[in-house]
């Protein structure tokens, strides 16, 4: 037949099976357990902290007394599931009791277990909300205030909200809050995904590592967006532990911060790829051909040269802002420049790139088919390297480089397929005069040789007016224009005089009082002989040559 017990720990009368005396109970109401006597005190089996005398704690909904108070032993009880978490008793008025423990809050009420202590809280035990994740409970006299730190679980998404749980524990004690549940105090596993997506970032820096060309440039690929795909995952776990904010607003958030990341991924996928469509270029005009990732810009120089002007035509393509380039130039030279020794020409153009970027230059012996030519390493102390390769064919010097600064070095496999892309067509490399080949004589290459004006342009100074003893002002048409001219006044003595055409130069072939008025020896020779010709009785004509005077 039935027996009745008393709790050890809350005094309530309990009904149990007679084969249950001197056997260990649980107490339905407050979950203490003891041995089950009839006669006797029960025997209490653990440390478990008891309510203050005359403490009766309500049943849980659900449950059943009959009129003398009694709880059935088979009566239904409102449950839910276990919540654990770690707890740190910071402070105890006994001094007694301090350090992590083991919590756990079920339908009985709030437990802490340590190695060498436990207490039980029974629902209706008073309780605080000391704010943030901290809360006190007070008991018999006893004063203990406690910190949730949540599950010691280095996983985010299983990790509890602190603060939630300590407040609703408050509740759930003081009877104010019927049940817990652990999903309210848990990261969403919806939420949990989201926060998770930025790292299919890092799999994208691999996956550029892999398929891509590899070299230095996809081992900076592959770090930049591991570093960007972890810290964006780390922005969104934070989002996710914002316990205050709404639901709505966090996953708004991580949804944000994955849909920027993938969307920089996405520009970078489609700029490397139209950078990575090598395509054949080759400048109009030029003779040549040359494979580039994109479209160069013509960029019209002139530079001195050894015989006077030159004009460079430079295609350049401008990578990752202005930290990469690679370039195509050509020049064409004078036709008495390549009587030169061609080593000159290359040290000419070499020097001329260094002092143009403050570099220095170190050089070797190239080949492209039967052309010689040569490689320059122009090093720019600080900012970074130019490599160019220079042929000279025929009249003409091409020039094919790349350029990368220290923080952003041309990939070194992008220099090869440039370089060995570049082409020169045959008709350019039998042009006359090609490196080895001696000229003939001054007269026969001015045969061929028509001079280019650079600048067509006139002062507008007027003819000085000469001592009419002396010289007297003549006017003659000429291609380039009616011209003026200084001649020697008739002797008017009927006689056949030598004649001299005495031609001016240095500046712009203008005349000028220098012709009649001395100057010393040391400053103007040319002068000088030319009154000794005039003081003989010669006839002087001196014409100035270019149309710059009225």
């Amino acid at each position: 037949m039935p027996l009745n017990v008393t709790c050890a720990h809350c005094q309530k009368r309990l009904k149990v099976s007679d084969n249950a005396t001197g056997k260990k109970v649980r107490c339905p109401i407050c979950g203490g357990t003891f041995v089950a006597s009839a006669g006797e005190a029960p025997l209490v089996l653990n440390e478990a902290v008891s309510p203050r005398p005359g403490h009766r704690p309500p049943p849980l909904p659900g449950a059943r007394t009959g009129q003398s108070g009694e709880t059935e032993e088979n009566t239904p009880l409102r449950t839910f599931a276990p919540i654990e978490f770690a707890v740190s008793v910071l402070r105890d008025t006994q001094g007694s009791q301090k350090g992590i423990f083991q919590g756990k809050l079920d339908p009985v009420g709030l437990h802490l277990r340590q190695k060498d202590a436990a207490f039980d809280f029974p629902v209706g035990t008073p309780a605080r909300y000391l704010g943030n994740n901290g809360l006190s409970i007070e008991i018999e006299g006893r004063k203990l205030e406690l910190a949730i730190f949540g599950q010691q679980s280095n996983v985010f998404w299983q990790r509890l909200y602190v603060r939630r749980l300590a407040g609703d524990a408050v509740r759930f004690l003081s009877g104010k809050k019927k049940t817990l549940l652990l999903r309210d105090y848990a990261v969403p596993r919806y939420l949990a995904l989201l926060a998770l997506l930025p790292l299919g970032l890092i799999f994208a820096g691999v996956g550029a590592l892999v398929a891509g060309r590899g070299g230095s440039q996809g081992v900076l690929t592959c770090g930049f967006w591991g570093v960007v795909g972890g810290a964006l995952t780390g922005l969104c776990v934070w989002f996710c532990q914002r316990e205050k904010w709404a639901t709505g607003l966090r996953a708004g958030a991580c949804l944000g911060v994955s849909i920027l990341g993938y969307g920089t991924l996405a520009m970078a996928l489609l700029l490397s790829r139209a950078e990575s469509d090598w395509q054949e270029f080759a400048p109009p005009g030029a003779g040549c051909s040359v494979l580039m990732p994109g479209i160069p810009v013509l960029q019209e120089q002139t530079v001195p040269g050894p015989d006077g002007p030159l004009r460079i035509s430079l295609y350049m393509l401008q990578r990752r802002g202005k930290d990469q380039a690679l370039l195509i130039a050509y020049n064409d030279y004078p036709l008495e420049v390549l009587q030169q020794d061609p080593e000159d020409i290359y040290n000419a153009a070499q020097q001329a790139a260094a002092m143009n970027v403050k570099g220095r230059v170190k050089n070797q012996k190239i080949s492209l088919g039967s052309i010689p030519g040569r490689q320059a390493e122009i090093t720019i102390p600080g900012k970074g390297l130019m490599v160019v390769r220079y042929y000279l064919a025929g009249n003409r010097l091409y020039q094919v480089g790349a350029v990368g600064s220290l923080n952003y070095p041309t990939p070194a496999e992008d220099v090869k397929r440039l370089f060995d892309s570049f082409k020169i067509q045959r008709s350019q490399e039998q042009t006359p005069g090609v490196l080895g080949k001696k000229l003939g004589s001054l007269a026969e290459a001015r045969k061929g040789f028509q001079t280019k004006l650079i600048r067509k342009e006139s002062a507008g100074v007027p003819v000085p007016q000469p001592p009419p003893d002396l010289f007297r002002v003549i006017r003659y048409d000429s291609p380039a224009g009616n011209l003026a001219s200084l001649l020697s006044p008739d002797p008017k003595d009927g006689k056949k005089h030598p004649a001299i055409i005495w031609i001016t130069g240095g500046d712009c072939n203008t005349i000028d009082d220098s012709i009649w008025n001395m100057r010393p020896a040391n400053v103007d020779q040319t002068f000088q002989a030319a009154n000794t010709f005039r003081n003989a009785g010669i006839v002087h004509d001196v014409p100035h040559a270019a149309r710059r005077q009225r």
